[in-house]
């Protein structure tokens, strides 16, 4: 056998693992359970997989009845039990998985990939990186996997320049939009972005892009009039999910864990290294070189929005970011211009390095695991565990695809996990009526028939002052509120409880009261008739955002509306980071100091200031109408995310008037 011959069967075999690793990689289907964290609001609650499948189910309207950031498809990404749930996500993860393959036999084998597929050194490279980044450095997160492909398809359509390509990538925007809204976004921006790019490149020829760019948006409308013929409930979808994500900016922002940041840039640097090394080693024509830098610009949305996704939540988020950048870079590097290199002492050089930064980022990233205290599900400090991670480096991928598959075996039954269930009082004094559930661990109302949800479906993701207001309206409709709210946890985040979604609670405060408090729930029943409710202002001001600010006496609730916006240099970082967290002291009468995250934006409505509920007990009290308790002295606003909101900010004072 010829050493060239030998070579072609390498490169063949090679492209063969390439398309079935992109099969399974892409396969990402696996039914959920329900199940609730048990956690004391300290970290995120999960339990709206479970409301996202069952609403799905029960036929409620995104726009309407559901407001979030995953739209009416979202029940994908964790199928759970009900109805057809299970079988739908089944085949659209299988429908995705097969496009995968496809995608890659063609790019690997077809004629007119030809300039694409011969590049043994660009293979190499974008398989080690495209394995790196989903078996070794995490998994490439599902919201994230039609990201890949479009990428993909944007870049078969670099080389080709045909408009299916591009069209195929629209269409997926437009369903990655209806599983999760900014995700699609971000999708639709990167085919704009490509649009742009190819009609700089191409001249005259490359408006076609730009005039194709209308049928992604077409299409979504066509879908969403399709599904809900409304043009209010489609301006409420819409709305509605990007305030989320917006919001998700400053009000979900925590402090990035140093060991998981260490990794994560770890990681992130040997991924650029590599990019470097082929850029060096590429041959330096001005043209080639101008035309992969418009090409990488391609890339630079993806990945951006994935950095920030990873980063503003901290915790186990950031880990998110390293698979996203390898498999990223992987696209990039397997659709570049040109060979990278011709002589094959280079292309051993290429094969040796790719090897050995291969095997320096699993050692890097197992001993930063291993040295750092992370969170159990990514904590291999255990020597048994840090060596079965590296005995499955290759048979994980198969292991977990079978899992998957695996799982099947549980789709007959919801496979219950739950932490926390609802006592037998709640469950048997509800019966079938309707309820709802405030603020959060929603898998808990799997016990009850008539389970009615805010549109923001957990209170803690009302993340603006438009969000709390349509909780608000919810809770004051006849039509649509619940005859039970069954309460459970008042904060969430280290949150002040009436804070978190203020006017929503005024709106409990005024049509509900206490039916039974017992085991740390609380039974709301609606009143017959709701309190009558006045507001009369007292006092305005406009005070430096971290003065001391002293509450107005009066005989019942003081209400607080504060105006605190974003300063210029706030507004750029929360496009291009974030807004850390910000603190507000609470002075009591009694001379008591509490101290917890507040959510300026959300502020802005009425929020009660004159009482701070700081247990069950007080939340009580005030739901039974005193007005006494917990009286609030002054406030002060403090906290690193302090300094990007306006110097100045105005303060409204009114009485809440009773009758």
């Amino acid at each position: 056998m010829t050493a060239e011959r030998e070579d072609s069967m390498k490169l063949r075999f090679l492209k063969i693992c390439y398309v079935v690793s992109a099969f399974v990689a892409c396969f990402r289907f696996r039914v959920s359970a329900v199940y609730n964290t048990g956690a004391e609001y300290h970290s995120l609650d999960y339990s709206w997989q479970y409301a996202i499948n069952r609403l799905f189910h029960e036929g409620r309207l995104w726009g309407s009845d559901v407001i979030f950031t995953y739209g009416p498809l979202g029940f994908m990404f964790n199928p759970i039990p009900f109805g057809n749930n299970v079988v739908i996500a089944l085949a659209f993860w299988s429908a995705v998985s097969v496009l995968a393959a496809l995608l890659f036999s063609y790019v690997m084998f077809s004629e007119r990939m030809k300039k694409v597929n011969t590049r043994a050194s660009n293979i190499l490279l974008s398989f080690i990186l495209f394995y790196a980044g989903n078996y070794l450095m995490g998994r490439l997160y599902p919201e994230y996997v039609l990201s890949f492909l479009i990428l993909c398809l944007l870049s078969v359509c670099w080389h080709t320049g045909g408009l299916i390509p591009f069209l195929t990538a629209s269409v997926l925007s437009v369903v990655s939009a209806f599983m999760k809204f900014n995700s699609g976004s971000m999708d639709f921006v990167s085919v704009a972005v490509f649009a742009v790019l190819m009609s700089i490149r191409k001249g005259r020829e490359g408006l076609k892009f730009i005039a194709a760019l209308f049928f992604a948006p077409a299409m979504f409308c066509v879908c969403c009039l399709l599904y809900n013929p409304s043009l209010h409930e489609l301006a409420m979808y819409v709305r509605g999910a990007y305030e989320i994500a917006a919001g998700y900016i400053s009000a979900m922002s925590r402090p990035v864990m140093p060991s998981a940041l260490l990794v994560c840039m770890l990681s992130a640097f040997i991924g650029f290294l590599m990019l470097v090394m082929v850029l060096l080693l590429r041959a330096f024509a001005f043209t080639r070189t101008q035309q992969s830098v418009l090409y990488a610009m391609v890339f630079a949305v993806s990945t951006a929005v994935c950095f920030k996704h990873a980063f503003v939540m901290g915790q186990g988020h950031c880990f998110m970011f390293m698979p996203s950048v390898y498999v990223y870079c992987s696209v990039y590097v397997m659709f570049m211009d040109n060979e990278l290199a011709a002589s094959s002492g280079t292309k051993k050089f290429l094969c040796y390095a790719g090897a050995a930064v291969f095997f320096c980022t699993l050692a890097i990233s197992a001993a930063g695991l291993n040295k750092f205290h992370l969170p159990d599900t990514v904590n291999f400090r255990n020597k048994k565990e840090l060596n079965r991670l590296v005995s499955n480096i290759l048979t994980n991928p198969l292991a977990e695809f079978h899992g998957n598959i695996a799982s099947l075996g549980s789709a007959d039954k919801v496979y219950d996990m739950r932490n926390l269930k609802l006592p037998e009082w709640v469950i048997s004094t509800v019966s079938s009526d309707s309820a709802g559930f405030y603020p959060t661990e929603l898998s808990l109302v799997h016990d009850l028939p008539g389970f009615v949800n805010m549109p923001v479906i957990q209170a803690y993701s009302a993340y603006t002052s438009w969000l709390d207001i349509q909780n608000a309206g919810f809770f004051a409709d006849d039509d649509r509120a619940p005859k039970f709210i069954i309460l459970r946890g008042l904060a969430f985040d280290n949150r002040f409880a009436v804070m978190d979604s203020p006017l929503a609670c005024l709106e409990m405060l005024r049509n509900y009261s206490i039916r039974r408090k017992e085991d740390s729930y609380f039974l709301l029943e609606r009143r017959p008739q709701p309190k009558n409710f006045t507001r009369r202002e007292i006092a305005s001001r406009e005070v430096s955002r971290d003065s001391f600010i002293d509450i107005p006496k009066t005989a019942q609730h003081c209400l607080m509306k504060l105006e605190m916006p974003l300063s210029l240099m706030g507004k750029a970082a929360k496009l291009f980071w974030k807004i850390p967290e910000v603190r507000m002291e609470a002075e009591l009468e009694g001379g008591l100091r509490i101290t917890k995250r507040v959510i300026p934006e959300v502020l802005a409505n009425d929020t009660l200031i004159s009482s701070i509920v700081s247990d069950d007990e007080t939340f009580g009290e005030i739901m039974d109408g005193r007005t006494d308790i917990n009286r609030v002295k002054r406030i002060h606003f403090s906290g690193s995310g302090l300094k990007f909101f306006a110097p100045v900010i105005k303060l409204k004072f009114l009485e809440l008037l009773q009758e």
